[in-house]
């Protein structure tokens, strides 16, 4: 039996015989009830996130990346302990859907029964890349892709208009961003639609041989999902998110690890 319910079976009885019972012995088992619900409150929530450089990655077998960083220094203020695991992101969906996990790293609006900052704390810029080669200097629209070949993540989420058109030759769902990237790279692929932060850090590690087309596809906003039940604590990470996004303390992270803050980001490649 656990300290809580211990706790609470010595209260069922313990009003049994309340008549009797002196007021200061009913108060300290009260009390004592409160407190072991305090203790239970205080576990750390679950978290889990995917190998997805820079964003999120592992060194020496602990959480790391911009997005690692950013979502610690919001939970660190609004004062919730996390503890995290690293798995592929479709098993990471599936246990933060199926409620073995209370967070998901980098959810968005499209995870479905979830708690999301809409404009949240981490930016996916979606862009096409091509090859150095191409005579494409900017995007001007999917029609300038008519049938040839589109690689794209599987399991991400892109625009509907982009998975439904139907002027593409083919489109490869690749396993990860650094798959396509480089079957663009050997003449596989004549785009690939990737983003600005993850696929710039892959091309420059890499050293592939690709430009990056502008403008931007459209701006998907990132955040720490919470499950449902966790609302009081969505509520203090949203409060802590704001704070730190009005005193400059989200543009600074941003600024060591990318060079521009979250908003030139936003008014670079926004609307």
């Amino acid at each position: 039996m656990s300290y809580t319910l211990a706790c609470s079976s010595i209260i069922y009885h313990s009003m049994k015989v309340s008549l009797i019972m002196r007021p200061r012995l009913l108060l300290y088992l009260l009390l004592m009830m409160v407190s072991s619900s305090a203790i239970g409150e205080s576990e750390p929530l679950t978290a889990c996130y995917a190998d997805w450089p820079p964003y999120s990655y592992q060194v020496d077998g602990k959480p790391a990346g911009i997005s690692i960083e950013i979502y610690n220094a919001i939970l660190q203020r609004a004062d919730i302990k996390v503890n995290y695991s690293k798995m592929p992101w479709a098993r990471c969906k599936a246990e933060f859907l199926s409620g073995k996990v209370d967070l998901l790293v980098d959810g968005d609006i499209s995870i479905p029964n979830s708690l999301h900052i809409e404009q949240g704390p981490v930016l996916w810029i979606l862009i096409f890349w091509v090859h150095q080669d191409s005579p494409f200097g900017d995007f001007k629209g999917y029609s300038q892709f008519e049938n040839q070949s589109i690689g794209y993540v599987r399991d991400y989420g892109y625009p509907r208009d982009f998975i439904e058109y139907q002027g593409f030759r083919e489109k490869y769902d690749v396993l990860d961003d650094l798959q396509g990237l480089k079957m663009l790279a050997k003449g596989r692929l004549q785009a690939f639609f990737g983003d600005v932060i993850s696929s710039t850090f892959l091309v420059n590690r890499h050293q592939l041989k690709l430009n990056a087309l502008g403008p931007a596809m459209k701006i998907r906003f990132l955040t720490l999902s919470f499950g449902k039940q966790h609302l009081a604590q969505h509520t203090d990470f949203n409060r802590a998110f704001m704070t730190m996004l009005n005193d400059g303390s989200i543009d600074d992270i941003y600024k060591k690890h990318l060079g521009m803050s979250y908003h030139e980001l936003l008014e670079k490649y926004g609307d």
